[in-house]
């Protein structure tokens, strides 16, 4: 017999049923009822695959299986030790937080959310970037099973498992999730608030409303892009209001309002008990801002790591703002003021970042997913960019011819019609919210997972075309014009990192504790870009670590000759000089240090420490005020503000600054030194020895300690 697909209620799927007359009351038995070989078959067990616990285990097994051979993979890989850029930050602010249950106070450069998953990782296993990596594989996982939840919604039971099926195979997420970097917990998390979207409708309850702010609001929290969305959610309430009482309508957007907040509202009030201020944002959002909308957004998109963009970074603190939010609101100011007097080359520029946000090739930031680490066979296999930039240039046209004919279809339900506008419009929303910043494969990774599921619906409608030979040419020509934009137009923002690969493999060996693998990877780099000034300051630094100081000193005097505004470079070079009693020589850099980034409070004190090799007292209490004032915790800048003072004839100050010193340095034996010999210089005999008994309770076989103490308390007779 004949058989036809049939929705079932709700959004359990597709099933397959008998056809025949609509189902209708049944009737009587009769007397010369047929035998049982006779009668009508009943409708057959669903297939295997057609059940939403059977789709969950395949996609899940499928993602862990794809996951664990990427990291057997990546057993030898140095960013599974040695985390690098993004990564390294949120390593070390995850270990501030599990070992001591707080971080810097500081606001919030990063999301706060990864550092936050990782330090409990970190408490439950082990410190380590390996355990990072573990739930970054998890994320993987949960992100694959959340596709399976939006696909459900709008696609048959068959072509749900596919799509799981891809986003467990993505190459973008499988790159992405072998890096210590927050990219699947964003995609998650939109991926979650999307999955709750497409199952609510105008009419929900308030709850399902507030259930879906608060989803909506911990993805912004995580990824301030996806907001947008939030602009759809409540016109899809609005749009309502003929079917729904003024009222009703009003209490569902305040409850998806304050879904919204809540979702946020844990940051606010991190920042608040870290740094004293009530904020949702991050201290980067302003200079991320502006990097996409300036006066050349193809220069300042195209900025890679290092220190061009150092530069950038402490431009504010040049101009005197040094506090974290109004640096952000300065570049923010930068970028609307721009925005506003430009209006045409802002809207030239935002619709190239859109342009760019769906173009096929993965456009990098801080990490190529085409050359850096994380390569494996795998990767290799998953994505590239060799005519065709699979997968996400035969991603996007299919996903757009899915679309277009799912909204033109007119035999779905509403629900599932109202489903597929929310899928849509949480694509070009994230979009536009990527643009309005600058693009990158990161940013874009839950659009690219989301538009797996419309891509599935795309090859399924393509088949059915070829398979009667009926193919919509309009649909047929948008289809292979956008296939064609997608793989052949170039990017126009983002850098260009094919060469950094040997590069960041250098600062994974350097994160990881590996000085002489470091040396020897930046070495060979240094002779191949002997031109990049990045590369030498990261040859100096490792030198450095490894012990090679007349090394250090002259990668670094290649690295400023290369860039004679790369403060740290400078930095670094004058602290090491200053180490090797070459004072005179270290002023000069570190006074360029200061001025590049007025906000660096080691090289602050540095420069007080070589101010008093160099007999300039006062400069060097004025180097220590400056390195006090910006960090209050570094106990360096204390200790030679300390020194300067006593020499300075103020005993009390340098007493009370050396006091602050030892507290903050209590390994530091020069710091409890230097306070002994101030508090005697007082002529407070009694306190400097009792001042000396505490540093030997320390070090109790320190000599200088022990013949000091010998000299003012002889042994009795």
């Amino acid at each position: 017999m004949a058989r036809r697909p049939s929705r079932n209620q709700g959004s359990r799927g597709w099933r397959t049923v008998a056809a025949g007359p609509p189902p209708g009351p049944r009737p009587a038995p009769q007397a010369n009822a047929a035998s049982p070989d006779e009668q009508e078959p009943q409708p057959d067990a669903p297939a295997f695959g057609e059940r939403p616990w059977e789709q969950h285990l395949v996609v899940g097994l499928l993602a862990l299986i794809v996951q664990a051979l990427q990291y057997q993979l990546l057993a030898g890989d140095p960013s599974v030790s040695g985390p690098i850029i993004d990564g390294r930050e949120y390593h070390a602010e995850a270990v501030r937080i599990a070992q001591s249950g707080a971080a810097p106070a500081l606001p919030h450069w990063q999301s706060p959310l990864f550092a936050w998953a990782l330090a409990v990782a970190y408490r439950l296993v082990d410190a380590r970037p390996a355990t990072g990596l573990i739930v970054q594989a998890l994320l993987a996982v949960a992100i694959a099973q959340l596709v399976v939840l939006v696909a459900r919604a709008v696609l048959p039971p068959r072509a749900v498992m596919t799509a799981g099926a891809c986003a467990a195979l993505y190459g973008p997420l499988l790159f992405f999730s072998s890096q210590l970097i927050a990219a699947p917990l964003d995609a998650a998390l939109a991926l979650l608030a999307l999955a709750v979207a497409v199952r609510t409708t105008a009419t929900s309850a308030p709850w399902v409303h507030l259930a879906q702010g608060l989803a909506l609001g911990a993805a912004v929290a995580a990824r301030g892009t996806v907001a947008p969305f939030g602009a759809f959610l409540a016109w899809r309430v609005w749009e309502a209001r003929a079917t729904l009482a003024r009222p009703a309508v009003a209490a569902r957007i305040g409850a998806l309002a304050a879904g919204v907040f809540a979702g946020m509202l844990p940051v606010g009030i991190s920042t608040w008990q870290r740094y004293g201020r009530f904020s949702l944002a991050t201290a980067n959002a302003g200079v991320n801002l502006f990097v996409g909308n300036n006066s050349d957004v193809a220069a300042s998109t195209a900025i890679r790591p290092g220190w061009h963009w150092d530069d950038i970074a402490f431009e504010p603190a040049r101009r005197g703002v040094f506090e974290p939010f109004a640096q952000s609101a300065f570049f923010t100011d930068r970028a609307l003021g721009w925005a506003a007097h430009h209006p045409y080359a802002f809207a030239r520029a935002l619709l190239v970042k859109l342009v760019d946000t769906f173009n096929g090739v993965e456009i990098a930031r801080n990490l190529d997913p085409y050359g850096t680490l994380g390569r494996t066979p795998l990767t290799a296999a998953l994505l590239w960019q060799h005519g065709l930039r699979f997968p996400f240039g035969l991603v996007l046209p299919l996903a757009a011819v899915g679309a277009w004919s799912a909204l033109r279809g007119r035999d779905q339900r509403d629900e599932q019609r109202a489903a597929w506008r929310a899928l849509v419009a949480f694509v070009g929303l994230n979009a536009l919210g990527v643009a309005l910043f600058f693009p990158s494969g990161r940013y874009r990774l839950a659009i690219a997972l989301a538009l797996l599921v419309p891509a599935v619906e795309g090859a399924r409608v393509l088949a059915r075309w070829w398979s009667v030979r009926a193919v919509d040419r309009r649909v047929a020509a948008a289809g292979a014009a956008l296939l064609v934009a997608a793989n052949a137009v170039p990017p126009m923002t983002g850098p260009d990192l094919r060469d950094e690969g040997p590069l960041q493999v250098g600062w994974a060996h350097l994160s990881a504790g590996r000085a002489a693998d470091a040396v020897r990877v930046l070495g060979d780099e240094s002779a191949r870009r002997p031109d990049d000034a990045d590369v030498w300051r990261s040859l100096g630094e490792a030198r450095d670590r490894a012990g090679d100081q007349a090394g250090a000193i002259e990668a670094l005097q290649r690295a400023v000759l290369l860039a004679p505004r790369s403060a740290h470079a400078r930095h670094h070079l004058g602290a090491i000089l200053f180490t090797s009693s070459r004072s005179s020589e270290a002023r000069v850099h570190l006074e360029s240090a200061v001025r590049l980034w007025p906000a660096h409070p080691l090289a602050w004190a540095d420069l007080a420490g070589a101010c008093l090799d160099t007999q300039d007292p006062a400069a060097a209490r004025r180097a220590g005020d400056e390195a006090v004032r910006h960090n209050p915790s570094g106990g360096y800048g204390w200790y030679y503000r300390g020194l300067a003072r006593q020499r300075l004839g103020d005993p009390a100050g340098a007493i009370a600054d050396l006091t602050e010193a030892a507290r903050l340095l209590p390994a530091a034996l020069d710091a409890r030194f230097a306070l002994v010999e101030a508090i005697d210089a007082a002529g407070r005999r009694g306190d400097a020895i009792a001042a000396l008994r505490d540093l030997l309770r320390t070090a109790p076989r320190n000599r200088r300690a022990r013949a000091l103490l010998r000299r003012w308390v002889p042994p009795a007779p």
